[in-house]
């Protein structure tokens, strides 16, 4: 769908939309509330965005050997977490302002 059809609204609200055929005019997306609202879509899983801030604003073009053991095992954990499915995706964010980690998770509730 375009974002004519459906968009969201910060606050969790759909606006002007239809979703799967439902009516999502300002039904609330909350996995909560979503399962006890009739003409609702029940939601299973809940989204988390993470952004991992660095220890200062040179990181990582100034890491040094101690800090580059500790990544290491910071991104073998993640891949063990994105393998197991509970990390949606996760990786480093080169932005103009400073680098930042950034992972979304995914869990049940």
């Amino acid at each position: 769908m375009g974002d004519e059809q459906f968009r969201e609204s910060e606050a969790g609200v759909a606006v002007n939309g239809r979703r799967d055929g439902i009516d999502t005019s300002l039904t609330p997306f909350a996995a909560s509330s979503c399962a006890t609202m009739p003409g609702t879509i029940a939601m299973k899983k809940q989204h988390y965005f993470f952004k991992l801030i660095p220890p200062r604003p040179t990181f990582p073009q100034d890491i040094t050997n101690e800090e580059r053991i500790l990544m290491n095992e910071h991104s073998a954990y993640f891949q063990q977490q994105f393998d197991a499915g509970k990390v949606l995706v996760y990786g480093p964010v080169m932005a103009p302002g400073g680098a930042f980690g950034l992972a979304v998770l995914e869990v049940a509730d």
